[in-house]
């Protein structure tokens, strides 16, 4: 996953479903920062501490932009 791919998504299931991307956006944006203070944390192992402090709320404001994504362009094929 990466910041293009999630843009894209948000952008084309933003069409259709403007405020859950939003929503969504917001949460990929705090689990971002969550990320970055978990990875910057040295009182942890690097390979856990970047999931320790919160960051899971990244992959909710993911999830939220794909599942729009998918609802998108499952009604332009049913159209």
């Amino acid at each position: 996953m990466t910041l293009v791919s999630f843009k894209i998504m948000t952008f084309i299931g933003g069409l259709k479903h403007p405020i859950t991307c939003a929503v969504g956006s917001v949460l990929y944006c705090v689990g971002s920062v969550l990320y970055m203070k978990g990875y910057a944390d040295n009182n942890l192992d690097v390979k856990d501490a970047r999931y320790k402090k919160g960051s899971a709320v990244k992959w909710l404001g993911f999830f939220a932009s794909f599942v729009s994504t998918i609802k998108f362009s499952y009604d332009l094929i049913k159209a």
